[in-house]
């Protein structure tokens, strides 16, 4: 999640701070938030109960 984090929202928040003028407050709030459901969402998933398949005979 951290690499995904690093190559996809970080990039894009730098660019809009750069070149759209967003105040690096508002690119920090939008970058932590996505780092955290970029950590949530493998944890979730992991922790998801598995379906166990039962034979029909």
């Amino acid at each position: 999640g951290l690499w995904l984090w690093v190559g996809f929202p970080v990039i894009l928040l730098t660019g809009s701070m750069l070149w759209q003028n967003v105040p690096w407050q508002l690119a920090a709030i939008h970058s932590g938030d996505w780092l955290i459901k970029l950590l949530l969402i493998p944890v979730g998933l992991a922790l998801w109960p598995k379906r166990t398949r039962t034979r029909s005979v």
